[in-house]
């Protein structure tokens, strides 16, 4: 049924609603479509492709009666398309409505916007749009991520709009920090009260406006207790949802709220794994289990060259094929998705995650439910369709947690001379950073320091803060955090020199940033001396003083001392350090710098390119430190007179600092003035202008 009079166009399908995990609520799934020229040829067969997919689609031609109609409504989820002729003047008035959770900007005239600028200030705003098959294909994939039926995460690899809401992960840096991840949560010391504190207020925030869940989480507080931690997963209560939703966005301040009963699970299924893998080790080590699915052609295909990946979320499979086609039953009723049975060969003797069957634990033990911790790794064996149908076999085969080499914690400079044997809250803070998160480390570790009473804690936990603010740019605070490092390890006469060598080191470092260049040096020669009778560490200790020592050479402009000091450091780097670890790629970047003050900008980049290397095998890739390689490449392509080049490579580095740094910070600011400046002088020179050039940024 259509009414152009109205401008709302109805589909005689149903309207959908769908569980906001965020607020416990069911929503009623809207897409508005603000148009003036909807009369338009080209614009009537859009509508008609949207009408095809979406079971309800409103169209408007006038603002005023879209922005009644917005407002107008409540417990709703409205995708918003908006022309680009209006664009400018209706998102700043809706953006911040709760109704509105995307907006598609889709360019159906020849008016010029700062798309931009739009995109940076408003994040609802999800894509400019220039073609019609982009629009239909972006609105209809979220569509059909809300239509799915069941669980649209447990294989998922393609959610278009929040790369985080993949379940699944394939690329190999991006599994080992999530391992990283897995491995210091489950390795965390236990304090108890703090924790089940965290777990309970992020558990209250996913249920604020869900009474029964709310009531439900007062009972699991006052009587959970670890030995229940797969009777409470298995149950009728938020606490499977919360968790798995948790693990999927991988925010980490969340991930280390959650760590209680992540830990309790783990506990759990790791002894259930150990005595169960006994029990089957002589008659059949391999075991067969099953989980069925509905998905997308897309999503099928994607899967099935995905090669090796591994899971974000817990995964739950049953040893019943029969049980596991229930659950997937309703897809055959949805022409869009296709039923997928996967079959899973778990080889118990691999030294892999833990899973175990769970049945006789579980609140529903007819579904013979095996539970699988995050982390586990797969490969694709082989995807076939059955007996000429719609269904697909999908045949995984489970893969040992060594399969990528093992994953080494990032390890802080004191951890092996305290030989700590368990992991402690800091720690947590530590991998964040590394995973170039520095302000989501800091309010971690804060929050971790409240509850470490060992002066060997205290100690890293300083240290870390150290580290933490130095990637910030927080100079004084690094200062600040590794003096109180020193004077805790001064006062414990128990404590080696080698401590002491690591906290002069660092330092060292923090005055080397507040161009405190005479107390640079003498720290640095401190903890040379100290370090220098010690054995085996006192090589790190060394190759930072070096490190720290050549830069400031740099700066004060002798670069032949400078040189030396660094490439001893890039020496020892190499005896102490894998092939491709941060560490070189770190030393690379500082020869760089030397070499371009010297004015040798070919030996420069190729340093840069070497570190560049380096830091995708090893870090994330939105990493600060990718970014700084990336603006100073740029500014030797400029100096080089490589204007377009240099603009890329600009363009490169604020994409990375717009996915990890404040807007505030001094790199994320430098890069798009750099970006504005020398776009336009590339524009100006080619007699193009600016908004019509295509830079191809990540």
């Amino acid at each position: 049924m259509t009414s152009k009079k109205s401008g709302i166009i109805l589909t005689p399908l149903a309207m959908k609603s769908f569980l906001d995990e965020s607020t416990g609520e069911n929503k009623l799934y809207l897409v508005y479509w603000l148009e003036p020229n909807l009369e338009e040829k080209a614009n009537q067969e859009v509508v008609e492709q949207l009408v095809e997919i979406i079971p309800l689609a409103q169209t408007f031609d006038d603002l005023n009666k879209c922005r009644a109609a917005i407002v107008g409504q409540t417990s709703v989820s409205i995708v918003l398309i908006v022309s680009n002729a209006l664009a400018e003047t209706f998102i700043p008035e809706i953006h911040n409505l709760p109704q509105i959770t995307k907006i598609f900007i889709y360019c159906t005239c020849d008016l010029k916007i700062d798309t931009r600028s739009i995109i940076r200030r408003f994040s609802k705003v999800k894509e400019v749009i220039y073609d019609s098959g982009a629009l239909i294909g972006n609105v209809a994939n979220d569509w059909l991520e809300k239509d799915k039926p069941g669980d649209p995460y447990d294989f998922c690899l393609d959610n278009p709009f929040d790369l985080c809401e993949r379940t699944i992960v394939v690329d190999k840096t991006t599994i080992k920090f999530l391992k990283m991840y897995i491995k210091c949560i489950t390795r965390l010391g236990r304090s108890i009260n703090s924790s089940k504190n965290d777990l309970i207020e992020i558990l209250k925030k996913y249920n604020i406006k869900n009474d029964v869940q709310l009531e439900k989480i007062k009972e699991f507080e006052r009587i959970y207790s670890a030995r229940d931690a797969i009777k409470w997963y298995t149950k009728d209560f938020c606490i499977y949802r919360v968790m798995n939703k948790v693990l999927r966005k991988g925010d980490p301040e969340c991930l280390y709220s959650v760590r209680r009963f992540t830990q309790d699970l783990y506990e759990q299924l790791k002894m259930l794994f150990e005595y169960q893998r006994q029990i089957v080790a002589i008659t059949n080590p391999v075991i067969r289990v099953y989980r069925a699915q509905a998905m997308s052609k897309l999503e099928l295909m994607k899967l099935s060259h995905a090669g090796v990946f591994s899971l974000k979320t817990f995964l739950s499979i049953t040893l019943d094929r029969e049980c596991a086609l229930g659950f997937a039953a309703g897809g055959a009723k949805n022409k869009q998705f296709h039923t997928v049975v996967f079959e899973i060969h778990a080889d118990t003797r691999l030294n892999t995650m833990p899973f175990a069957d769970i049945s006789t634990i579980s609140q529903i033990p007819e579904e013979r439910e095996v539970l699988f911790m995050p982390g586990a790794m797969f490969r694709v064996k082989e995807a076939v369709c059955l007996n000429n149908s719609d269904d697909n076999l999908v045949k995984l085969e489970l893969l040992s947690e060594d399969y990528y080499g093992a994953v080494e914690m990032p390890r802080f400079y004191e951890d092996e001379v305290l030989r700590r044997k368990k992991t402690s809250e800091i720690d947590f803070a530590n991998v964040i950073l590394y995973a170039g998160q520095p302000e989501k480390a800091e309010r971690v570790a804060l929050r971790a320091l409240n509850y470490l009473t060992s002066n060997d804690d205290r100690i890293i936990a300083y240290g870390i803060l150290g580290n933490i603010t130095e990637s910030m740019t927080k100079y004084d605070r690094t200062v600040l955090y590794r003096e109180k490092a020193l004077q805790l390890i001064l006062v414990d006469n128990q404590k080696s020199d080698l401590i002491a060598a690591h906290a002069c080191r660092g330092l060292s470092q923090g005055y080397m940033y507040q161009k405190r260049y005479d107390l640079t040096i003498e720290f640095a020669e401190y903890a040379i001396d100290l370090a220098s009778p010690a054995e085996g560490q006192c090589i790190y200790v060394i190759v930072h003083a070096f490190n720290n020592l050549g830069v400031v050479y740099r700066e004060q402009g002798k670069f032949d001392l400078s040189l030396y000091f660094l490439e001893k450091s890039l020496q020892y780097r190499k005896i102490i350090y894998p092939p491709d670890h941060e560490s070189l790629g770190i030393a690379c970047q500082n020869l760089a710098n030397v070499w371009i003050n010297k004015g040798d900008l070919n030996k420069g980049m190729n340093y840069l390119e070497e570190s560049f290397s380096i830091y995708r095998k090893s870090l994330p890739f939105t990493h600060p430190s990718t970014g700084d390689v990336c603006m100073t490449m740029g500014e030797v392509l400029l100096a080089s007179g490589k204007i377009r080049e240099a603009v890329m490579k600009f363009g490169e580095a604020l994409a990375i600092y717009e996915h990890s740094l404040p807007s505030t910070h001094p790199n994320r600011v430098r890069a798009r003035l750099h970006v504005e400046t020398y776009m336009n002088t590339y524009a100006a020179a080619a007699g193009i202008p600016p908004q019509q050039l295509i830079m191809p940024f990540i």
